[in-house]
Formats: C-alpha cells, structure tokens, sequence
C-alpha cells in the first residue's frame, strides 16, 4: 500500500506506518485448527502447550502470525516439532485435518474450512492481535476498492459484535 502497489492492506498485527490510514479493525484471537476427530476438537479453549503433543503445521516467517507463535514458543522455553511450515493457510488446515496435527489461525479465517474445527488458544497463553485494513492516507480509493473495503470493514465490525 505505502508503495502504491495494492490500493488496501489487511494486515495482522501491523507495525504503525506513518501515511496509513485504518478504515477498520477487530480484534482477533489465534486458534488451534484441528480435524473434527481429534482429541482437543471438544474443548472449549486449549494452551500452547496442549497443541505441543501433536504434530504441528506452523505459518513460515512471511506471515505475521508466526512472529506472534514464535514470541510464545521463546517464552516458554519450547522448540516446536514442525513437519510443516508455508505460506498457505489452507495447506495447513489440509495438514491439519489429515494428519492429525494442529495448525494455527487467527479466528476469523480459522473456522471457514470444511473439515476443520477452530479452538481458541487459552488468552493467559496467547494475546489478542489486531485485524487491520489500511489504504494510503489522503488517497481516494477506486470505486471497486472502496466498495471491497466496505464489505471488508463490515466483516471486521461483525468480528469485533461477536467478541463482545
């Protein structure tokens, strides 16, 4: 966006950039993505450490949720047992359903997948993030780019209606 090659972001957990402008926002927890079958699917919220026992399918470092794992893995002193790192989120839930393992998602994406069940991690283990949409600050959006980000921001405001 700062680079005016895409006219919005929507970015997790994003670092302050002057000349960006929110349009919108939620707050979002990460969930441990799990096949309907597995033994932690039934629980309500897990722990990091709960997740630790199975095979794990992590984002890689382009993605911003893997710096929030990652701050979680160094804090308490574990070394995950990753078969699977990507960029795909639905490489990973795919991971996920069909081995066994678990994978990671922030929530609103988490539980979209067929197949899949989204079980928050426990907040004591793992803060909250921000779900961001930004565009350029003083730059009038196209009209098909204004018309998304309004369907973005509703989304973001029924996120954030669903947490309260």
């Amino acid at each position: 966006v700062a680079d005016f090659e895409a006219d919005l972001g929507l970015v997790f957990n994003p670092p302050d950039v002057r000349g960006l402008r929110v349009l919108a926002q939620a707050r979002q927890r990460t969930c441990a993505v799990v096949a309907p079958g597995h033994p932690l699917a039934g629980r309500a919220s897990v722990r990091l450490k709960d997740c630790l026992q199975y095979p794990l399918a992590l984002p890689d470092s382009s993605l911003s949720g893997r710096s929030v794992l990652d701050d979680l893995f160094e804090k308490s002193s574990v070394q995950p047992h990753a078969p699977l790192v990507s960029n795909s989120y639905e490489l990973m839930r795919s991971f996920a359903r069909e081995s066994g393992g678990v994978s990671f998602q922030i929530e609103i994406g988490a539980g979209t997948s067929a197949g899949a069940v989204a079980i928050p991690i426990d907040e004591r283990s793992l803060p909250t993030g921000r779900l961001v949409l930004v565009a350029l600050r003083g730059r009038v959006l196209p009209v098909a780019a204004a018309a998304f980000a309004e369907s973005v921001a509703a989304r973001l405001a029924e996120a954030n209606q669903m947490r309260e």
